[in-house]
């Protein structure tokens, strides 16, 4: 990575520069935060959704389906 308005490479293994590892650090913190967030919407989000009853799974199969591929599953020996 390089920051080009401050002219200043930053390279993840060199630990001996303070300055590189501060940004590291900083950059660090605000990933987690937004991921933090992100984590927390969702929650609150799927909660809602469950309080007012909507469907929070993949809509189902038909039976035909399932039964198409329990078959092809329980001959798979047999058919290559």
């Amino acid at each position: 990575m390089h920051f080009i308005k401050n002219n200043l490479p930053f390279k993840v293994n060199e630990t001996a520069n303070p300055q590189q590892s501060f940004l590291f650090n900083v950059l660090g913190s605000f990933a987690q935060f937004e991921r933090d967030i992100i984590v927390r919407r969702t929650s609150e989000g799927r909660e809602r959704a469950k309080s007012r009853c909507k469907h929070m799974s993949r809509p189902l199969q038909p039976r035909r389906n399932i039964d198409e591929a329990l078959r092809l599953y329980n001959s798979r020996n047999t058919n290559g």
